[in-house]
């Protein structure tokens, strides 16, 4: 080899290296997981790197910053997108329809395998979904995520997996934004929606996944997974679009400025937010409004204690990005033990309960004055246990209705037939038996009245605890799914 040759292959090997992107390729790649949670821009941030994060040659201006990484773009004939379910939420399917024998998931994971194989620094790729974590959630985001951390071949090598969440505030914000999304088409007011204490399940669901971020930080970190959370807040003080950060931050993409723009995307942001509509929230004035907010930074600060002794620990590392409306107070008025407390999604249901009027009857039998009974310590629940925070099965109880009279009539007139009876020898009287048989057809009557007025003079339906949103989202995305033979399923 001429003097030449060398000095150019070396030099070539030097521009190669130069490049973050180029030297990951010789070590191990990283798995991003986006879990969202609900209401948090996150439909923008899938999007964005759907579209632009697909391992792009130098020729594709705005693919090329991100060119080292992929977003797996699945080839099925068992999904259909569409404006209402858009291609970059298929994987939501990996948590709705958990078995992997699914010819949807299939195609998934052979998507993901094939990025994965083929990217130089890593992939990305998430959902929302992954906010559903722990013994209130319909499904289980955690083992969706487990499943594709094992597609990969990571299952023993944590440290290179990281799960990237986003946190709103103010906190209340989130909250009203979870409520609007889950009456959205019901026309139900906040007071109506808390109050209806026949889905209380709901509300627990609600408050301990998609209003929870730091319940998604702590579970991976207990898989020894990194935590990046984007602090909102923050980041648009900074003028720094959420997916931006991501890239520059997490992904270290080509970016530009400080924190970092998306070179050849700078100032441009995909804006995806789910319409709110519905009522406003009328029930509640400032103050009340600044006192639930302080409910739920205590929950968060409880995270925090938590997600410190995780670290200490030597389980997974965590960091936030552009912090400044996390953890703001914490420290500054409330014990540990009142902090861990909030950890149970019921103590912060009844907290915000306290809060509103509701009718006689809904009420747990054991109520808080108000938020500020819990905040200083006078009232509180079981404390859930250390190794699953936040994941007890509810407690919830409704306040005992008072027997009504008539029961003690049914009891008299019980002993009154079987005195009857006995002095007629044991015998039924006769006259009995036409007061018997009228009664039978008032009651025949009184059932078919029942079941045409609650099912339309079909079957009784059935009475749904699960969130109006997610059951929505759920028939969103099966009509998004289709048959082998092309039909929707």
């Amino acid at each position: 080899m001429t003097f030449q040759k060398l000095f150019t292959a070396l030099l070539v090997a030097a521009l190669w290296s130069s490049h973050p992107e180029n030297c990951m390729a010789n070590a191990m790649k990283r798995l991003v997981l986006f879990a969202g949670p609900h209401r948090t821009g996150s439909a923008s941030v899938e999007e964005f790197f759907h579209k632009y994060c697909h391992g792009s040659v130098r020729h594709d201006k705005q693919g090329f910053p991100l060119r080292a990484w992929k977003w797996p773009q699945v080839e099925t004939t068992h999904f259909k997108d569409s404006d209402l379910v858009p291609m970059y939420k298929i994987f939501q399917n990996l948590v709705v329809e958990p078995r992997m024998d699914d010819p949807l998931n299939q195609d998934i994971m052979a998507a993901i395998k094939d990025a994965w194989d083929t990217a130089d620094s890593g992939i990305i790729l998430g959902t929302e979904l992954f906010d559903q974590i722990g013994a209130y959630a319909q499904h289980d985001g955690m083992e969706a995520m487990r499943q594709v951390v094992k597609a990969v071949g990571l299952e023993n090598d944590p440290e290179y997996v990281t799960v990237v969440v986003n946190y709103r505030s103010p906190r209340f914000d989130h909250w009203e934004s979870v409520w609007k999304g889950s009456v959205e088409g019901t026309g139900k007011t906040y007071k109506e929606f808390m109050c209806h204490t026949r889905q209380y399940h709901e509300k627990l669901e609600l408050i301990s996944t998609a209003l929870n971020p730091l319940q998604i930080a702590t579970e991976s970190q207990k898989e020894g997974w990194h935590v990046a959370i984007m602090d909102m807040a923050g980041l648009d003080r900074a003028n720094v679009d959420v997916s931006h950060s991501i890239a520059c931050n997490v992904m270290d993409a080509k970016c530009s400025q400080s924190p970092g723009w998306v070179n050849n995307h700078v100032d441009e942001i995909i804006h995806n937010n789910e319409a709110e509509d519905g009522h406003d929230l009328v029930e509640l004035n400032d103050e009340q409004r600044k006192l639930a907010e302080e409910l739920l930074e205590a929950r968060d600060c409880a995270y925090l204690e938590l997600m410190q002794k995780l670290k200490r620990d030597g389980s997974g590392d965590y960091k936030v990005y552009e912090q400044y409306s996390i953890w703001p107070h914490c420290g500054s008025k409330k014990d540990g033990t009142v902090y861990q407390g909030l950890l149970n999604p019921e103590l912060v249901f009844m907290g915000l309960l306290t809060q509103l009027k509701c009718p006689d009857g809904v009420l747990y039998d054991t109520m808080p004055k108000s938020i500020n009974d819990i905040l200083d310590g006078k009232f509180g629940l079981a404390e859930p246990s250390e190794t699953s925070p936040g994941l007890q099965q509810p407690v919830y109880t409704q306040k005992k209705k008072k027997r009504h009279p008539f029961l003690w009539l049914l009891l008299l007139i019980g002993v009154y037939a079987g005195y009857s009876i006995y002095k007629n020898g044991g015998r039924v009287p006769v006259a009995w038996l036409g007061y018997a048989q009228r009664a039978q057809q008032i009651g025949l009557q009184l059932v078919n009245q029942v079941v045409s007025r609650f099912s339309g003079g079909g079957q009784p339906t059935r009475v749904s605890t699960t969130s109006p949103e997610a059951e929505l989202e759920a028939m969103e995305f099966s009509r998004a799914k289709t048959s082998l033979s092309g039909g929707v399923l």
